[in-house]
């Protein structure tokens, strides 16, 4: 399970990079993206594990949206499901 979601997570990363580029490369409608052989070579030494975008579109890209943008803790109030307590000072609040 967990590294399903890592792999997704490292897909959706890519496919958020290649949607803010410039260029006006992706295409909505089939949710694919339109870059030369040698863009995707670049592309692929920054983001291995989105490799697959080059032929196979990101699966509910809206649902990605919700799932992986702005989840993510660092510092003091980092906390993991498996963690009974923070650890940390009282600052932290966990939902």
């Amino acid at each position: 399970m967990k590294n399903a979601y890592d792999n997704l997570k490292a897909k959706y990363v890519g496919w958020v990079y290649l949607k803010n580029k410039t260029g006006n490369i992706y295409n909505p409608q089939t949710n694919t993206f339109t870059l030369t052989n040698e863009e995707w070579e670049e592309f692929k030494k920054g983001h291995p594990k989105a490799a697959s975008l080059k032929t196979v579109p990101l699966p509910f890209p809206e649902l990605c949206a919700e799932l992986f943008d702005g989840n993510t803790a660092t510092g003091n109030c980092k906390w993991t499901s498996t963690q009974t307590t923070s650890g940390v000072g009282s600052s932290c609040h966990h939902v």
